[in-house]
């Protein structure tokens, strides 16, 4: 992945929630975003997805920039897979249809072709058991390798994840992480927001801390946790470096 944010700014009305965030990387696998609470993490992870536009700035994926009318927006997001905090899962379909709605209504499969797929990554997360469950009857952290499976369904480009595991308990995020750092060791591209410190220092190759509104640091991540340059990032590692 070559990713390129030149000076993008985003207000929701008069409040500014980015300002000036620039940032390049030439070539990473898995860009981590960490920051404090409220910084906007979440919404450089939806610019970045094209599920808001831009006021203000480019974003440019693998030399291309991104245009921001809402059919070049459209175009772009059938080319991701987007992981939510809160699954997104349809309540009232199985785990199995929740997989295959998108790949015949969005991406225009054959129905036949998109169960073989469909099962295929359920039994690749461990979950064909659970194929004809509804969301409700499944935990947390099968709900989450519902949701994963999904994004993964249509073979995408890139995944974004936002904060995949802050909705639960322990031993489901370390399930859910388990599978993100599965993927990252098959070779798939991703950007991930996460408050799992050790996590990201781990499964990232490049991270973007963001405090503010703005790119506080950015780097190598290698080098970004053993030396922080600026003090607001030192802070925030002794306090969250265990987390």
């Amino acid at each position: 992945m070559k990713l390129e944010l030149r000076n993008l700014h985003k207000s929701f009305g008069a409040q500014r929630v980015l300002s000036q965030v620039n940032f390049q990387c030439d070539s990473c696998q898995a860009l981590a975003l960490i920051g404090p609470s409220g910084a906007g993490k979440s919404t450089l992870l939806r610019l970045l997805a094209g599920l808001l536009p831009v006021d203000e700035g480019a974003i440019v994926l693998n030399d291309k920039a991104l245009a921001q009318d809402e059919s070049s927006l459209h175009r772009h997001r059938k080319n991701l897979g987007i992981v939510f905090q809160a699954y997104n899962l349809f309540p009232h379909l199985t785990a199995l249809e929740n997989i295959l709605l998108p790949l015949v209504r969005v991406h225009g499969w054959k129905p036949e072709r998109a169960r073989r797929h469909a099962l295929s990554l359920l039994e690749k997360f461990r979950l064909t058991d659970h194929a004809e469950k509804k969301p409700a009857a499944l935990s947390g952290g099968q709900r989450q390798r519902v949701a994963i499976a999904r994004a993964l369904g249509p073979g995408p480009g890139l995944l974004l994840f936002d904060e995949p595991t802050s909705a639960l308990d322990p031993e489901m995020a370390a399930e859910v992480l388990s599978v993100i750092e599965t993927l990252k060791n098959e070779g798939t591209d991703f950007i991930l927001v996460t408050h799992h410190m050790a996590f990201a220092q781990r499964v990232s190759d490049q991270t973007l801390f963001v405090a503010e509104g703005t790119v506080a640091e950015s780097g190598a991540t290698a080098d970004l946790f053993a030396r922080p340059a600026s003090p607001v990032l030192q802070a925030f590692l002794q306090t969250h470096r265990l987390y």
